[in-house]
């Protein structure tokens, strides 16, 4: 059995757009590190999920 990261809402737009928040890259580094590690792991499998209107 594998685990999922589930990774919500990674979009520039969050960052940069309209929603833009700039507390928003203080995490982007360390979330790409755990996709990295998820990645890199055969037990993980990576989903990214978004809202799009």
């Amino acid at each position: 059995m594998r685990s999922a990261l589930i990774v919500v809402d990674m979009l520039n737009e969050i960052m940069d757009g309209m929603l833009g928040n700039r507390a928003a890259k203080g995490i982007v580094d360390p979330i790409a590190q755990i996709i990295e590690r998820a990645w890199a792991s055969d037990e993980w499998v990576v989903v990214y999920a978004n809202d799009a209107h």
